[in-house]
């Protein structure tokens, strides 16, 4: 399981390196589903929105200043609410289980609808 990010589907102000990382992330895993689907490994990964992290708290001001817009109010516009850890590890849950046998080599959007409200 590999945990990526939204970061790695779109760009995001500030975070170049960032974004470039997860999203090579997720066509590792692709990759490395292909590769390991002959031994029975299955690779998926997880691509969260923000969620309530110390690393969101850090990338606050941040986002505040190239916005102009109150973060508690850029989330609400754009995901309704902040994502928490146990909503990832719900559905991390789920992909490392026998239910999710045959699901390998894709990458889930877990954000509250943020991605698809892109214009």
């Amino acid at each position: 399981m590999n945990i990526a990010s939204i970061a790695g589907i779109g760009g995001s102000p500030l975070l170049g390196s960032y974004c470039a990382t997860k999203a090579a992330l997720i066509q590792l895993t692709r990759v490395a589903a292909v590769e390991l689907r002959s031994v029975g490994v299955r690779v998926n990964a997880v691509c969260p929105g923000f969620v309530d992290t110390a690393m969101v708290d850090r990338l606050r001001p941040d986002f505040e200043e190239a916005t102009q817009i109150p973060f508690a109010d850029l989330v609400a516009m754009k995901q309704g609410r902040l994502g928490t850890p146990e909503d990832i590890a719900e559905v991390t849950a789920f992909l490392a289980s026998d239910k999710a046998g045959w699901i390998t080599g894709s990458h889930y959007v877990l954000d509250g609808g943020l991605t698809a409200s892109l214009v």
